[in-house]
């Protein structure tokens, strides 16, 4: 009941590569028969880049290693690709090797929101390089801006103009900390020094 309970996807593989048991969760997310996968060798049932090759974690763990960390992209029935947080480990109840765990943890939501951040992030990135007052010079000076944020988001800004015909203004902001709130609180000072 705990095994068929565990929120991870889980199988436990003998050590002829064979499917011993997988609970509810993996069946689920393969959409596949939990009865029929038992007994079918695990590259047939969870093929991934890691099978039968040297990087097969159950070949691995044959050869003495204790635990094994991977990403790895799984099949559901109906060929969606879901990738997956992988992890195996032995299991050896009273010392002697007699299996292999291994956990699939489904990284298809997470990967979407990173995404999504990376997207809003870029954008961010490109309107505040925008803000950033282009080099000129004239017969009274040259000024040249060098701006480099840290990941392209920054508390970090600078802008120039001229009061006058002769007077140059400039400033330089420092909003401590770098992502999209700094940036976010940087362009509103901009705007509020410009006005």
């Amino acid at each position: 009941e705990l095994f068929n309970a565990a929120p991870d996807a889980t199988v436990l593989i003998g050590t002829d590569f064979t499917i011993n048991m997988l609970n509810d969760t993996l069946a689920t997310l393969l959409g596949i028969d939990k009865e029929a996968a038992k007994g079918r060798k695990c590259h047939e049932v969870f093929r991934n880049a890691l099978c039968e090759t040297a990087f097969c974690p159950v070949g691995r763990i044959l050869n003495g290693e204790q635990r094994i960390e991977a990403d790895v992209k799984l099949y559901h029935a109906t060929g969606r690709e879901i990738p997956c947080l992988f992890t195996a480990t032995p299991f050896q109840p009273a010392g002697e090797l007699i299996g292999i765990i291994e956990t699939f943890k489904d990284m298809t939501e997470r990967l979407r929101v990173e995404e999504a951040l990376s997207k809003e992030f870029q954008l961010a990135s490109q309107i505040q390089r925008q803000f950033v007052p282009q080099s000129f010079a004239n017969g009274l000076v040259t000024v040249d801006v060098i701006y480099e944020p840290y990941n392209h988001v920054s508390g970090d800004m600078c802008d120039c103009f001229w009061l006058n015909s002769s007077k140059l203004f400039g400033y330089v902001l420092d909003v401590m900390g770098h992502g999209l709130s700094t940036a976010l609180q940087t362009s509103a000072l901009r705007v509020l020094f410009s006005q």
